[in-house]
């Protein structure tokens, strides 16, 4: 049988037997090692151990700091003869003896304990071995005898000391000692000295220290708490308030303060919060506004491409050819086109569809808005960005920010459209003009795709004459649709001043059938009356 004892470390003095053939696992786990040790640089199961016919077969488990075997690191499993140390963790030494090999007991450890009783199959010794007794046993007793329960600590001549005994436990305790002579822990000045099973002069000064470490961190803790809330008390608690999104500046009277740019190719200006710092500079066919509202900075960039292929194309496709331009840049990153468009103006209206984007400036990621508008051979592009970590805060308001068309840019406004058109331009343009002259109002949405068609069969061909001829008959139309869409509003208005909700149901219902074309705003318009 072999005795594992455990030198140095936590639990100090304990002895492990093991038979031949039998397996056990060293580690600080308690649940999967079979001998416990307490030294946190030890792993939960850190080694193990087989008793291999009067040795000891020792395997280390990929522990985290290591095992040495007499100082050498152990790499495989290695056979450790009677005599020889482990070394693991940050101070654990390991001792293995034969059964008839006890080890010297630590001369710290209390004379009043005894014999340890007969340990059975892979049982532990808890309490310290029988110290040795022979030359000096007798003076150790003498002066390491404990009172009796009850007995007066105090020395003569000296009071109690408070602070020492309530760090080091219960006065009846059975585990302490008054130091009456100089033996290096007391110096013979009444000392009271805690006495653990497993503990050394060294481990009991260490030990002292630390209780009172620990008191003063939770006396400064406690100064501390006390201090923070009477500071809460005193100014009150008071949470930093969370900044509100930017919203469109006002005057003092209520009314909206604007600024306005006119958009390169004339026809429109951009409208924007007004703001002291704006300034506009042309860049690479670009107009570029940059603004501060409320610490918040602003890009608001405008431009133009005017193409004959866009006569070809819609508005999906032109998308697409400029966010591949702007991809082309591993900085530019676009979502998805809106479904649905956004309508700038105030008779039939402009549309426009918009994308959200970011991209990156000077090492700055900023993100933004894009509108795309597309009148003739014409696409308008606005763009308005402000830095990424102000996005949340300046997001409703560039969704705000509006184009204004001049009456004559929306009321001539067309777009083209990828469709092929096999009848010439002249007879298109013909039937255009005679669909505006006999038309009813109930008619008018099919006139006015007549009248659009001919003037991209005219654009595609190139004849600028037929093309004006049809914009003429387009204008006609649209005058017609203005003059009468306003009659409808005025006779509206009446009616809901005098409470007619069945003239004002009827007005309703005699627009929508006009206006059926969803690229009109006035579709939309009507279909939001009540």
């Amino acid at each position: 049988m072999l005795c594992l004892t455990v030198e140095r470390g936590e639990p100090r003095g304990s002895v492990y037997q093991l038979h031949d053939d039998e397996t056990i696992v060293a580690g600080r786990s308690r649940q999967k090692a079979d001998l416990w040790l307490g030294d946190s640089g030890i792993s939960g199961r850190h080694l193990r151990l087989t008793a291999v016919r009067g040795s000891l077969e020792v395997e280390d488990l990929d522990s985290k700091s290591g095992t040495l075997l007499e100082g050498e690191p152990l790499t495989a499993p290695t056979r450790m003869e009677l005599g020889q140390r482990l070394s693991l963790g940050g101070d654990t030494v390991l001792l293995l003896t034969g059964e008839d090999e006890p080890t010297e007991a630590p001369q710290t450890m209390s004379p009043t304990a005894g014999t340890s009783a007969p340990l059975g199959d892979g049982e532990r010794i808890t309490g310290p071995p029988t110290p040795p007794t022979g030359v000096g046993g007798e003076a150790d007793a003498e002066r390491e005898t404990c009172p009796p329960d009850g007995a007066d600590l105090k020395t003569e001549g000296e009071d109690e000391d408070t602070e020492t005994r309530d760090l080091l436990g219960d006065d009846n305790s059975p585990e302490w000692r008054i130091s009456d002579t100089e033996d290096g822990l007391g110096k013979g000045d009444g000392t009271i000295v805690w006495k653990t099973p497993t503990g050394d002069p060294e481990d009991e000064r260490w030990l002292i220290a630390q209780e009172r470490r620990k008191a003063h961190v939770r006396h400064a803790l406690i100064l501390a708490l006390t201090g923070a809330l009477l500071a809460a008390l005193t100014y009150g608690l008071r949470p930093p308030t969370a900044r509100k999104p930017l919203t469109w500046p006002r005057s003092s009277t209520g009314t909206y303060r604007d600024s306005r740019f006119v958009g390169p190719g004339g026809g429109y200006a951009i409208v924007c919060p007004e703001a002291t710092d704006s300034v506009l500079k042309e860049e690479a066919n670009e107009s570029v506004i940059s603004f501060t509202l409320d610490g918040v900075e602003f890009r608001l960039v405008i431009s133009e491409d005017t193409n004959d292929s866009h006569v070809r194309t819609d508005i999906a496709d032109c998308v697409a050819a400029w966010i591949g331009a702007m991809e082309s840049d591993d900085s530019w990153g676009a979502e998805q086109l809106s479904a649905f468009p956004t309508f700038f103006g105030k008779g039939n209206g402009i549309p426009a569809r918009h994308l959200r984007y970011s991209h990156t400036v000077n090492s700055e990621g900023w993100s933004g808005i894009c509108y795309f508008c597309r009148h003739g051979r014409r696409l308008i592009t606005v763009r308005v960005e402000t830095p990424d970590m102000t996005r949340a805060l300046a997001e409703d308001l560039m969704l705000t920010i509006y184009l204004e068309p001049d009456e004559e840019f929306e009321h001539l406004r067309w777009e083209g459209a990828s469709d092929d058109i096999p009848t010439p331009a002249e007879e298109l343009v013909e039937d255009a003009g005679k669909a505006v002259s006999g038309s009813s109002p109930l008619t008018w949405t099919g006139a006015e795709k007549t009248v659009i068609r001919a003037i991209r069969k005219a654009a595609q061909e190139g004849d600028t004459a037929l093309e004006a001829k049809a914009i003429g008959h387009l204008d006609d139309l649209r005058t017609r649709q203005r003059i009468w869409f306003s009659g409808q509003q005025i006779r509206r208005d009446e009616a809901e001043k005098r409470g007619d909700k069945e003239t004002q149901a009827a007005i309703k219902a005699r627009c929508e059938g006009v206006f059926s074309n969803k690229m009109d705003h006035r579709y939309h318009l009507v279909r939001k009356w009540k």
